[in-house]
C-alpha cells in the first residue's frame, strides 16, 4: 500500500487560534488528511509545539511530504527527501497568530530528528547542527535555551531571568558587565541588573529592560525545574516598551515582585507567589504606584506593609522601623565635620568597680542602634559634657547589630560572657591591659572553628552566596532574623553558635572616646568603648583598619 502523501502547512493552529493544547485534523490534499496536535514543550517553557502527523491510514503512521508551506506561500528549505513518522514547528505562546515561527523538527523512520531554525522569517530556515546531539532528540533545557536564543536573536523577545543565582552573581558585577539576554547581543545585551534596598534595609535585585526590546516571560528555576512567573490579571506576553522588575528573596527564592511598565499599565503593581503553583497573585494594592525605590523611609506605613508581606514567607525575618533614622556626622578623625555638642543623653548603669579601672568618665551610655546598617549613614554623636551615643551605620549586607555596650560611672564597659569571648578568640596582642580595660584589637584573621551548636535567634548575615540554603541560611547566611523553628535540619548554620572570629577593627573618636568594633564569627557586630583623654594615643596616620572595615561589610 502506498505511503500517503500531504501538503504540511506550518501556520496552521488548533482550537480556532486559542493557545490551549488539542488537535483538529486539516486538508493535506486529495484524499490525504493531516492531524495537528498542540502541547506546550518543553512543559512550563512558554513555547507551544505544533505536531503534524498522518491522518490518513494508520494514524500516526509513515507518511511522505509533498509540500511544505506557510499560509499559502511555499518554504521551499524544508523538504524531506524520505518518508517521516511527523513535521513539527516551535512558537512563543505570546505569538497568538503565528507570524514567527522559530525552529522545526522533522522525525524520520528510523527515529532520528533533523532540526530547521528560522533565519528570522516564516519561509527561510538554516539546517540547525546540535553538535554532539546530531541527529538526536533536542529536549527540556536544551531545547528551552534555543527557542529563547531564536526568540532574542530575531524577534527581539527576551526572558527575564530571575533565578537567584543569576540576580545576586550580576547584580555584584561592575557596570557593562552586569547584563543579559543572548548571544546576539553580546556586548549589547538587553537587561540590566542592579541591586538596592528599600529605605536602606531591604535588599532586592532589579532587572531593567529599555524601549526597543519585548519581554516574552518572567521565569526562574527552583532547583531544576523552570517556574514561570505567570498571573490571571496584570501579567500578559509580550510585554512591550521599558520594563523594570524588582525581586525580592527569601530562602534563595523570589517570593515578591514589582513589576514597574512605562507603556503597559496593566504590567504595573506587586505580585507575590501564590501556593503550589507558577500563578502570581497581585497584593499589596495600596502601593501600585509605589515603586521599592520610592520607599525612603522605615517608618512609612509602605515599609511596614512590605515588610508584612515578606515576612509571610519562610526564610524572610524582616522588622518594621525601629525608630526614625537619625542623621548625625562623622568623627572629624575621619575628616568629616566636627561632632555636635550638647544634647543631653539618657543616664547609664553603674560601671562595675568604677574607681579599679582608672579615670571615671562621666555618666553616659553607649548603643548601636538596632537598625540597618548601612556605610552611607554611618557616623558617631559625642557631646562635651561626657554623653556619648554610638549610631553605627554599617552595610552588612542585611545583618543588623545588637545593643552590646554599656559604659557607667565606673568608665568599664559591661560586657556579656559572648562579647568576652570573642574578645579573647581575637588573639590580639595586648587584647587586656593588667587591670582589665580594653586595649587596641589587631586585626584577626577568619576562623571556621565550629560553635557551641547553642541556638540563638539573632540576625543572620546575607546569603547571596549560599547554594543549599537550608531554611534560606548557611553559615549563619541569610537576610533578616534567624528563626530556629523552621531548620528541618539540625546543621542548620543560621540557627548556631558558631564561634570563631572574622577580622576585628577599630577605630578612635574624639574627646577621648574610643570604640571598638569586632565582627565576630557568628555573623554579630559587637562594640566595645574605652575612653582614652592622652591624645598621643589616637591614631593620626594608616588608617588601613577602616578599608578593612569596609571591605567586610
Amino acid at each position: 500500500m502506498d505511503l500517503p502523501t500531504v501538503t504540511i502547512d506550518i501556520q496552521g493552529n488548533t482550537n480556532g487560534g486559542g493557545q490551549g493544547a488539542g488537535s483538529i485534523t486539516y486538508y493535506g490534499g486529495s484524499p490525504n488528511q493531516v492531524k495537528l496536535t498542540k502541547i506546550e514543550d518543553p512543559p512550563g517553557s512558554g513555547f507551544v509545539k505544533l505536531v503534524h502527523t498522518s491522518a490518513t491510514g494508520t494514524s500516526g503512521g509513515l507518511f511522505t511530504v509533498g509540500k511544505v508551506q506557510y499560509g499559502g506561500t511555499p518554504v521551499s528549505d524544508i523538504k524531506p527527501d524520505e518518508p517521516i513518522k511527523s513535521l513539527s514547528v516551535w512558537y512563543h505562546s505570546g505569538d497568538k497568530n503565528h507570524n514567527q515561527p522559530l525552529l522545526i523538527e522533522i522525525e524520520k523512520k528510523d527515529g532520528t530528528y533533523d532540526y530547521h531554525e528560522t533565519k528570522g522569517s516564516s519561509t527561510e530556515w538554516n539546517p540547525h547542527g546540535n553538535g554532539s546531539q546530531d541527529n538526536q532528540r533536542l529536549e527540556g533545557k536544551a531545547l528551552e535555551q534555543k527557542l529563547e536564543y531564536l526568540n532574542c536573536q530575531y524577534h527581539k523577545l527576551v526572558t527575564i531571568n530571575l533565578t537567584f543565582q543569576n540576580s545576586s552573581s550580576l547584580s555584584e558585577k561592575p557596570e557593562g558587565e552586569n547584563k543579559y539576554c543572548c548571544g546576539k547581543h553580546n556586548g549589547q545585551e538587553k537587561v540590566t541588573v542592579k541591586g538596592g534596598k528599600v529605605a536602606s534595609q531591604i535588599p532586592y535585585v532589579k532587572h531593567h529592560i529599555d524601549n526597543g526590546t519585548e519581554v516574552s516571560g518572567i521565569k526562574y528555576y527552583d532547583e531544576k525545574t523552570r517556574k514561570n512567573i505567570t498571573s490571571n490579571n496584570g501579567i500578559r506576553f509580550p510585554i512591550q516598551g521599558s520594563l523594570s522588575v524588582y525581586a525580592f528573596y527569601c530562602g534563595g527564592k523570589p517570593v515578591l515582585i514589582y513589576l514597574d511598565s512605562t507603556s503597559n499599565g496593566t504590567a504595573k503593581g506587586w505580585y507575590k507567589q501564590s501556593p503550589g503553583g507558577d500563578t502570581w497573585e497581585e497584593t499589596l494594592i495600596g502601593l501600585k504606584n509605589k515603586d521599592p525605590e520610592n520607599i525612603k523611609d522605615c517608618s512609612e506605613k509602605n515599609f511596614e506593609q512590605l515588610v508584612n508581606a515578606l515576612n509571610k514567607f519562610p526564610g524572610c525575618g524582616y522588622e518594621t522601623c525601629v525608630g526614625p533614622a537619625k542623621s548625625v556626622p562623622s568623627s572629624p578623625l575621619l575628616g568629616a565635620a566636627a561632632p555636635v555638642a550638647g544634647s543631653q543623653g539618657p543616664t547609664g548603669p553603674a560601671g562595675k568597680d568604677g574607681a579599679e579601672y582608672g579615670n571615671p568618665p562621666t555618666e553616659g551610655k553607649i548603643d548601636v542602634a538596632k537598625a540597618q546598617l548601612d556605610s552611607k549613614e554611618s557616623g558617631l554623636v559625642t557631646d562635651k559634657n561626657g554623653d556619648r551615643e554610638a549610631d553605627a551605620g554599617l552595610d552588612a549586607s542585611g545583618g543588623k547589630a545588637d545593643v552590646v555596650s554599656e559604659g557607667g560611672n565606673g568608665g568599664k564597659s559591661q560586657e556579656s560572657a559572648q562579647d568576652k569571648k570573642t574578645v579573647d578568640q581575637a588573639q590580639t596582642v595586648d587584647g587586656r591591659s593588667p587591670d582589665g580595660a580594653l586595649q587596641q584589637l589587631t586585626i584577626a584573621k577568619p576562623s571556621d572553628t565550629p560553635g557551641t551548636g547553642k541556638q540563638v535567634g539573632k540576625y543572620c548575615n546575607d546569603c547571596r552566596n549560599c547554594q543549599n540554603c537550608e531554611c534560606g541560611c548557611r553559615s549563619g547566611g541569610s537576610e533578616g532574623r534567624c528563626i530556629p523553628d523552621q531548620c528541618t535540619k539540625p546543621d542548620c548554620q543560621c540557627c548556631k553558635d558558631r564561634g570563631g572570629t572574622v577580622p576585628s577593627v577599630n577605630a578612635f573618636l574624639s574627646q577621648g572616646l574610643m570604640i571598638i568594633l569586632a565582627f565576630t564569627g557568628d555573623g554579630y557586630l559587637k562594640t566595645y568603648s574605652k575612653y582614652e583623654h592622652d591624645r598621643s594615643k589616637w591614631p593620626t596616620k594608616d588608617f588601613g583598619f577602616w578599608k578593612s572595615l569596609r571591605y567586610w561589610t
